[in-house]
């Protein structure tokens, strides 16, 4: 007579088939290639990687983000916020400018025209950029216009802003002054009202211009005229570079009776018979290219 089987061997059986069909279907959740008695090497090709996430406060930004500069020696201050503290300043091209941090500031220094970009970093090495860019007027003379005594030694130091040295100076008119290479304008002897022109050139070819008027500026008395046909009107040079360097011209020439140029202190303008209402000028120049006009009403 066969001896039933008791109920506790069955259910011990019905464990050990359930753990071995765990075991064969949970491999086929992630990688139906795994080898089930090698785990290290599963976890080896199948890392477990945590999602990124940008927590508070982690992102940086710059104030402002693009900025000009037109000379040397420009400063602009930046600003930096978010992210974590401290902040660290720095630039692109540390021949083109330099920046100095102070917190959330940066100051930064325009040491030649040039493009750079200025990086601020948080503690966390998140980064903001910021981009200058070089343009402008890159070079200016001050003064940019001097007035002084007609007699010899009068100086004006000028001076010059931006550009790239060494500079090179220079005269217009060298009878009328010298220039060092410093900039000092240095007057000799010479007519009142002349007009002398400064330069100055940069090592990058850019140049800017100041003028320097030598005493009275040139001038015509009377400036304006009224005349009738055939009548005459005398005009007077005053100023500039003086007696013996006054040259006159007529514009139109068709309304006045000859001469209609000259040289001398005075010119008398006789306006011709068929001339009526018209306008016509006169102009007187000196020997440094100064310049005065005078205006004729024919009625």
């Amino acid at each position: 007579m066969m001896k039933p089987i008791k109920r506790m061997t069955f259910l011990r059986l019905g464990s050990v088939v359930a753990a071995l069909l765990t075991l064969a279907v949970l491999p086929a959740c992630e990688d139906t290639s795994v080898n089930t008695s090698d785990l290290d090497s599963y976890f080896a090709n199948n890392p477990y990687v945590s999602d990124p996430r940008t927590g508070p406060g982690s992102d940086v930004s710059i104030n402002p983000t693009a900025a000009s500069i037109s000379v040397v020696g420009q400063e602009v201050v930046f600003t930096a916020s978010g992210g974590n503290t401290p902040y660290s300043w720095h630039v692109a091209n540390n021949d083109n400018g330099s920046i100095i941090g102070r917190g959330s500031q940066g100051d930064y220094k325009a040491t030649r025209l040039g493009n750079n970009n200025v990086i601020v970093y948080d503690i966390d090495g998140h980064a903001a950029i910021a981009t200058i860019s070089a343009g402008g007027a890159s070079i200016m003379i001050s003064p940019s216009t001097a007035t002084i005594p007609t007699s010899a030694g009068n100086q004006v130091q000028f001076t010059v802003v931006g550009g790239q040295p060494p500079y090179t100076w220079s005269v217009s008119f060298p009878d009328l002054a010298t220039i060092s290479q410093d900039g000092l304008y240095t007057s000799k002897l010479a007519g009142g009202g002349s007009i002398n022109v400064v330069t100055v050139v940069d090592q990058a070819g850019n140049t800017a211009t100041a003028t320097v008027t030598h005493g009275t500026p040139l001038t015509i008395s009377p400036s304006t005229a009224v005349i009738s046909a055939g009548n005459s009107v005398t005009f007077t040079a005053n100023g500039g570079r003086g007696s013996g360097n006054y040259h006159w011209q007529v514009a139109n020439t068709s309304l006045v009776d000859p001469p209609s140029s000259g040289n001398g202190d005075t010119f008398v303008y006789k306006a011709a018979v068929v001339s009526s209402n018209m306008v016509n000028s006169l102009t007187l120049t000196d020997g440094s290219g100064a310049s005065a006009t005078a205006t004729i009403t024919h009625n």
